[in-house]
């Protein structure tokens, strides 16, 4: 019961805020004022039935006219003369507005009123700057992005440059060592050749180192080992049966043999610094003049050559 008497309290609401069934029933309880009036204040001893029965006699009396056309019709022409009122007030205010209030207020402080026109042309200046802004920024953007390409460039030839200037370092390096070691080169060949020069040359190299012998060589940086049958007569050195060397500038020292080998072929040079172990052994190291650096083990073994030099052929081989 709660839930409808709210339900209708309502919908009553509604129908107020309408402006049709709003004016409708304030009319309607001014014009019936009376009756709504009797309803309070029936006597006492009236029962139901006599207070039906006056409410039915009042409406009997005044007819369908008096009781609903007329209030329609007066609720009507209410709210036509308000929404007419309304709109003259609203075109009122609205003038007010419009001319009224800008003269006023031109009247008293010019400096704080602009008219239409000097409104527009500042919204046409506004405009413009803010266009002029917009082609600002745009021109700011490409901008931007071209100097972050210019960045990117730079980065990249400064890497560039970097792996350049690495490049040149090392280079440098490798030069400073390649003239270090053609320095070393150059010193230990004028050296061999000043060591050279101090040889004395013997006619009879057949009375120092002769006849045929093995030689057992390795190269000390590389450890390559190799031999081969040797026979030395008059200053000729065979190699397995072929001539190669020419002998001479021969020196001893003590137990040491010092001689330079020339080379038929080419501009080969050897140094070899023997050591005398026994009458059939020399032992030491063959010092190539052309590169100082690569030094060889050599060992002379006497008595293990083969053929005799009247067969041997007169071509030159390389060491």
């Amino acid at each position: 019961m709660e839930i409808k008497l709210k339900e209708i309290a309502d919908t009553f609401v509604d129908r107020l805020k309408n402006p049709f069934s709003g004016t409708l029933i304030i009319v309607l309880v001014f014009h019936h004022w009376s009756l709504l009036y009797s309803f309070s204040h029936f006597e006492p001893t009236f029962t139901l039935a006599q207070r039906i029965s006056y409410v039915d006699k009042y409406i009997d009396d005044h007819g369908i006219c008096y009781n609903l056309i007329y209030p329609v019709l007066i609720s009507i022409g209410l709210v036509f003369v308000y929404q007419v009122l309304s709109y003259a007030s609203k075109g009122i205010i609205l003038f007010f507005k419009s001319w009224v209030n800008p003269l006023i207020f031109k009247i008293i402080d010019r400096n704080k009123i602009v008219t239409k026109e000097e409104l527009d042309i500042k919204r046409k200046e506004i405009i413009q700057i803010q266009a002029a802004l917009v082609e600002s920024n745009d021109r700011a953007s490409k901008i931007d992005g071209e100097n972050q390409r210019l960045r990117e460039k730079n980065e990249e030839a400064y890497k560039q440059w970097a792996e350049l200037s690495l490049a040149h370092q090392g280079l440098q390096e490798k030069s400073a060592q390649e003239d270090k070691a053609r320095k070393i080169n150059d010193e230990d060949y004028h050296r061999a050749i000043e060591e050279s020069d101090k040889y004395k040359k013997i006619s009879d190299i057949n009375s120092v180192f002769k006849g045929e012998w093995r030689l057992h060589w390795k190269f000390l940086d590389s450890g390559v080992t190799g031999e081969e049958d040797v026979y030395i007569e008059n200053g000729d050195y065979f190699a397995n049966e072929l001539l190669v060397f020419k002998i001479d500038m021969v020196e001893i020292k003590d137990n040491v043999v010092k001689f330079r080998k020339s080379s038929i072929k080419d501009n080969k040079v050897l140094i070899d610094e023997l050591t005398i172990k026994s009458a059939s052994q020399y032992s030491g190291n063959e010092i190539d003049i052309n590169n100082p650096s690569q030094k060889i083990r050599v060992v002379y073994t006497q008595g293990h050559a083969i053929s005799s030099p009247a067969v041997r052929p007169t071509i030159a081989i390389q060491h």
